[in-house]
């Protein structure tokens, strides 16, 4: 994959330019490849010139950038520096709340990394209130049924089984 992505690069480099929707949706998706290899620095090089990108293309608000912006605090998350991703995540919370909804997939997707972040931190109760506050959003809508949400679901009933598993030792 990363060979395909590479080469895709250049193609559109050389069809689009570098500064094109295409060249900016296939870095990061080579930069999903890396994380997920885990080569850390050359994830998060991408990651950095890709949110630089979607800046300058469609500006600091527009659903691409945060993607990317959740994508990479995703990177810290998973390579063990939660205390790197809280403050991403804090503000993609605010921001997606505000232009897309408490309802929206990638608001509840920002949700269950901040709740992951909390509880790698520490802070197990402020996860759960996170959860339980976007689950109480969309109570009663069909939203319900979506994936991010059956995600939450999950997580808060991870996180009590931790609770129950660390009250009774």
């Amino acid at each position: 994959a990363e060979e395909f992505y590479r080469r895709a690069l250049e193609t559109w480099n050389e069809v689009a330019g570098e500064s094109s929707p295409a060249f900016a949706t296939t870095l990061l998706h080579l930069a999903g490849v890396l994380r997920e290899r885990g080569e850390w620095g050359q994830a998060e090089a991408l990651y950095r010139s890709d949110i630089e990108l979607w800046r300058q293309l469609v500006g600091p608000e527009h659903p691409h950038t945060l993607g990317a912006l959740t994508e990479l605090a995703r990177l810290y998350l998973e390579g063990g520096k939660p205390e790197m991703a809280e403050p991403l995540l804090l503000h993609l919370k605010d921001v997606t709340a505000q232009h897309q909804g408490k309802q929206s997939n990638t608001y509840l997707e920002v949700i269950a990394l901040l709740a992951r972040v909390y509880q790698e931190l520490g802070f197990a109760d402020e996860g759960r209130a996170l959860i339980e506050d976007a689950l109480d959003a969309g109570r009663g809508t069909l939203n319900m049924l979506s994936a991010p949400v059956q995600k939450l679901r999950k997580l808060l009933g991870d996180a009590g089984d931790t609770n129950d598993r660390n009250g009774s030792s």
